[in-house]
This record gives C-alpha cells, structure tokens and sequence, in this order.
C-alpha cells in the first residue's frame, strides 16, 4: 500500500505518525512486521520499506530501495462537479481518485440543491479532502488530488484556469450530434493532451444559460449515450472513456 508522509516526519529508519496514522495502520490495515509499505514523501518522491516496528509515536522501518522521484505519464484531469444531494459527491471523489483524477472543482449550479454556510463548507472540504487521501493512499497513486473550495458557477468561470487546459468536455443531455466515444476515437489525440477538464452538472443537469458560458470558455458539449446517467455515475463513466481511448488505465 501507498502512505502519504512529509519530509519532516522521515528520519533514517524511522517514521513519525500522527496518532490517526497508527490507528490506521495498526488497527484498520493490521499492518504486520513482514508487510510492504511504500511511503509517499511530500508527493514528491517514494521509499518501500517492511520489517516494520511500530512504538507509540512512529514506525521504524528497513528500506527496501533507495528513494526515487513520483513520476505520472498520464494527462492531468480536473472534474468540475455540480455539487449532488446528500454524500454523493463523496462517492464521486472517491471513485474518481481511484480511476485517476487530479483535481476537484465542486460548484454550485442554477439546479444545485444544496446549500451550506461558511462553516459548513469548510467542515465539507476538510472531509472530503480525508477522503481524496484514503483513497489515493488505496490506488496506490503517488499524488493526492487537489480539493478547490466550494464556489459558484460565475466565480469558477472567472477562477478556474481554463486556458491551461487543452480539452474542455462538458456532457449535456441536450446533446444528441456528438457522442463522447465519436469524439474521442475521431476526434482528439490523447497523445498530445496534457490536461483535461470535465464539467458535470448536479441533478437536474446544466441549463442552457449555463451551457452559453462553458461553450464561451471552449468547452465541447458531448452525450454519453442514449440513456441520461446519475450525475454520481457520469463524471467517473467519462474519465474511464477518456482513460481507454487513450490506452491510460
């Protein structure tokens, strides 16, 4: 399994944990002296180590390599999400950390349900930024995805960088010209994209007013078929079409 550490933590052979980190490797993953751990340092470089001896404020550790750099071959990807009702938007972190998302943009939309205070959203984003690092450490991914704070629609028109990214996908349930699997086997090279952004709208879908200003940010409207997904289901179903066509899983 993958571990997330800062550089400050890591001295020689040994690893200081906060008391969390035990519980969870001692109690929730039973790590035992002979397990394989590889430690993520400041996700930047990663060390396997085993022969494992916890005590009550670390780890001592015998390395198995010498420290080398994290290194992703893939494009980077953003998922702007519509916020959902309820804890969905956990689940959609949680399976899209795992199939390799790198950023997560939660906006709410004109159908956004929702609505939380300050103080909420706050509480919101600390926890699903425990749940972007559960299960990047899981996938064994070296990087734990980036969690923006909760915004509107408008402020993420003027905030996010769009610029930087050289395919914009919006899927819309109005759109009936342009599938997304036409569109990735004739039209895009995956080979020369480095960063995709996605934009899913929440229950109730994206209106067209909203539709006007992603397009004017160079967004491409496509349909992910002939039946219409749950928002939780269709940012991961178009990630994992992305991912195959370019040969990325």
């Amino acid at each position: 399994m993958n571990f997330f550490v800062q550089s400050g933590d890591i001295k020689e052979d040994y690893c200081a944990l906060s008391i969390q980190s035990l519980h969870y490797l001692k109690q929730v993953r039973r790590l035992q002296c002979s397990d394989t751990i590889t430690f993520i340092i400041d996700e930047k470089e990663y060390i396997k180590v085993s022969n494992l001896q916890f005590d009550t404020k670390g780890v001592f550790f015998k390395p198995l390599s010498q420290r080398k750099p994290c290194e992703v071959s893939r494009p980077s990807i953003a998922l702007l999400q519509g916020i959902p009702k309820q804890e969905k938007f956990e689940e959609i972190i949680q399976s899209c950390t795992q199939i390799g998302v790198d950023q997560f943009v939660p906006i709410v939309m004109e159908r956004t349900i929702v609505k939380w205070d300050q103080k909420k959203q706050k509480e919101k984003k600390t926890r699903w930024e425990s749940i972007a690092q559960s299960a990047a450490s899981q996938s064994q991914r070296m990087m734990i995805p980036d969690i923006w704070p909760i915004q509107s629609f408008k402020e993420c028109l003027q905030n996010f960088p769009f610029y930087q990214f050289d395919l914009l996908i919006v899927p819309w349930e109005e759109e009936s010209t342009l599938f997304l699997s036409q569109y990735v086997k004739g039209c895009l090279n995956l080979e020369k994209v480095s960063k995709i952004a996605i934009l899913i709208g929440p229950e109730g879908g994206i209106s067209k007013e909203e539709m006007v200003g992603l397009k004017q940010e160079g967004f491409v409207g496509v349909s992910l078929g002939t039946t219409i997904l749950r928002t939780e289901n269709a940012g991961f179903f178009t990630v994992a079409q992305l991912m195959m066509a370019g040969q990325l899983l």
